[in-house]
């Protein structure tokens, strides 16, 4: 009785991270500063009772706090806990009383209620004509959809349809039609985001959920595909800092990720451990760019510049536990999150984008099987 106890109160602390998080962008319901904190203070101290809870070793103990130490010193120097949150997540997902079918279908039915909830609202603000319109260099009008970006919206909306269909996998399989009401959601999304993220990502989701690749290929591209990717990214950087001309048009395609990664490097560096960047540098603003203020929005260089690359190595080695211990459909989503990080920094909220916990359940199957 005690351990369900506790169970449900780590499930209804990811229900309220996953709500601060969504809501921390939304222009419709705003929470107080005040609340956001208590938020988080009282999700920590679940998950902190959970790992004082679940018997673990002194050795795994120490190292939990060891890391963990890393995780808020790297947090405080960047002034962003995400890493710290994402950490505390992968420990909770350890825990014995931790159920991965369970926790991802709460995460992803949380996101698609504060999905729908947003949408009627915004659709009576629309009805009014009190919504914002953003239009984007081709002359497209883009909606929110109730947050403060379209493209926030369609991140979200991506990680709820992929969350349904990890979750529903084995129904899809006996019924296909069973895919269409995530694919629903997808459309509707797109209709009013016109993110064109969105609609590469489910694409390219649908295309490797489906694609019968070799398992001893699929386990060497997804093992080492995040460091692959990181290197390739450095490389990129470099190409485009001496005006290659493939690179330059990879930039546009891209809108100018490369500029700004190539920008940070040279006014900042690498990182090692993390370190405080300045996003409002004042660039020179040219054609095509969106701001005169740095814009990080590929996960890879964030680690590289700005989190530290200690968490590269961390993140490699994750891939590395998934690829040689878990199924198929585990070792395709972390390919999914890697193409994904390209885009979107999201991707380091384990608690939105799952696959890197993957990892957390395997390793705890294995330390209940010792």
């Amino acid at each position: 009785m005690q351990k369900k106890y506790i169970c449900n109160l780590n499930y209804f602390a990811i229900v309220l991270i996953v709500i601060k998080n969504m809501l921390h962008y939304s222009t419709i319901i705003v929470l107080p500063s005040v609340c956001e904190n208590v938020i988080e203070i009282f999700a920590y101290s679940i998950w902190g009772i959970t790992l004082l809870t679940s018997q673990y070793k002194k050795k795994y103990l120490f190292m939990f706090f060891l890391c963990g130490c890393v995780c808020i010193y790297s947090c405080y120097i960047c002034k962003s806990f995400i890493i710290f949150s994402s950490f505390m997540f992968f420990c909770l997902c350890m825990s014995k009383k931790s159920n991965e079918h369970e926790i991802i279908n709460i995460i992803y039915k949380t996101i698609f209620w504060v999905l729908l909830i947003h949408f009627f609202a915004f659709l009576i603000q629309y009805l009014n004509g009190s919504v914002s319109r953003l239009v984007d260099k081709s002359g497209r009008i883009r909606l929110s959809l109730g947050f403060s970006n379209p493209n926030i919206v369609s991140y979200y909306a991506l990680w709820c349809f992929l969350g349904y269909v990890y979750s529903k996998k084995e129904l899809i399989k006996e019924e296909k039609r069973t895919i269409m009401l995530p694919i629903a959601l997808i459309t509707v999304v797109y209709i009013f985001a016109k993110s064109n993220t969105l609609l590469y990502m489910t694409i390219i989701s649908l295309l490797l959920l489906n694609l019968n690749i070799p398992s001893k290929i699929l386990s060497i591209v997804s093992k080492y595909a995040f460091l692959f990717i990181t290197f390739i990214w450095i490389i990129l950087v470099g190409l485009y800092s001496s005006s290659n001309t493939y690179a330059i048009k990879l930039n546009n395609i891209m809108n100018s990720r490369l500029y700004y990664s190539c920008q940070t490097e040279k006014i900042y560096g690498y990182s090692i451990i993390g370190k405080n960047i300045d996003l409002d540098v004042g660039l020179i603003r040219k054609e095509g760019y969106m701001s005169t203020s740095l814009i990080l929005d590929v996960t890879y260089a964030n680690l590289l510049y700005k989190y530290g690359i200690i968490y590269v190595l961390i993140l490699a080695l994750i891939s590395v536990v998934i690829a040689n211990c878990s199924d198929d459909i585990k070792k395709k989503y972390l390919l999914i999150w890697c193409i994904f990080a390209l885009s979107e920094t999201v991707s380091l909220n384990f608690v939105i984008c799952f696959p890197p916990v993957f990892a957390a359940f395997l390793l705890k199957e294995r330390r209940i099987e010792k």
